[in-house]
């Protein structure tokens, strides 16, 4: 269309253009901002004078400061499907099974490592169970298992129970094990602007043991609803906690359903709204 009351581009430059002359144009990033300094880009970027919308305070935090500065930043948090929000507490503590559900390049084999390592031979019958894909020209249900033995470290015979490597699978079925899960375990990478795997399995009750990398300090409440750690000890030391003491394990469960249910897309639609098509900027937080 020529017009209209709000245009939002999502993070590419080369979009900017496509609506002619709206009352108000907006970037949603929703990756890391490094494109829009590029020297191919950057012209656009002062020429169309875009509002940004981030995901996260990271990205704020990250952002260019060579391209025109939003004041104040405007943060809406991704929002969260309505089926894993609000669900109540387990009635028992779960197996000490833990997740990743993530690309393998983020980490896996680091973890696999870690958790042949540190923390299977402390935790009896402890299962790490590794969803994810390595493309996404996957379909759901085809093994990818082929594909991922130059990720993970030789894994000797007797700890192979331990590594339990799943189907890509539907996001209905990937919710049900995540809330199966004991734990979250993940790393993370440079590129995670918001991670929304851990944002879901807090939502769902899942305590998470993450690293302090790129946006993860902002979606793990340390101590309440998981563990922020620094250092490969201390990762593995909380994983254990949270694999083996229920009563840690039961008050994080209950911390991350209390306090980390996110935002709606009701909600972050409305945030949306009041701050780019009002004249105040209400509901900025993150």
């Amino acid at each position: 269309p020529e017009t209209a009351d709000l245009y939002v581009a999502v993070q590419h430059p080369r979009l900017f253009g496509l609506v002619r002359r709206p009352r108000r144009r907006a970037v949603w990033l929703t990756w890391r901002p490094n494109n829009l300094k590029h020297y191919k880009q950057i012209g656009k970027v002062w020429w169309y004078r875009p509002v940004p919308v981030f995901m996260s305070r990271h990205q704020v935090d990250i952002y260019p400061r060579w391209v025109p500065q939003p004041r104040p930043p405007i943060v809406v948090p991704l929002g969260l499907p309505d089926d894993i929000r609000g669900l109540p507490p387990l009635p028992a503590p779960p197996p000490p099974h833990a997740v990743f559900a993530s690309n393998p390049v983020r980490g896996l084999g680091w973890l696999v490592d870690l958790w042949l390592r540190h923390v299977q031979p402390l935790v009896p019958g402890a299962q790490l169970h590794v969803y994810g894909i390595q493309n996404y020209q996957y379909r759901y249900g085809e093994p990818w298992t082929t594909s991922l033995s130059h990720y993970l470290p030789e894994i000797p015979e007797a700890a192979r129970p331990s590594i339990v490597i799943h189907q890509t699978a539907r996001r209905e079925d990937l919710m049900a094990a995540v809330r199966r899960a004991r734990v979250m375990l993940y790393g993370g990478h440079l590129t995670e602007m918001f991670c929304l795997a851990l944002a879901e399995a807090q939502a769902l009750g899942v305590p998470c043991v993450v690293k302090p990398v790129a946006v993860l300090p902002e979606r793990v409440r340390h101590g309440e609803t998981g563990f922020i750690c620094d250092d490969d000890a201390a990762f593995a030391e909380a994983a254990v906690r949270l694999l083996s003491d229920d009563a840690l394990w039961l008050r994080q469960h209950r911390a991350a359903l209390a306090t980390q249910q996110g935002l709606s897309w009701a909600e972050a639609a409305a945030r949306f709204e009041t701050a780019l098509l009002s004249d105040g900027r209400a509901g900025q937080g993150a």
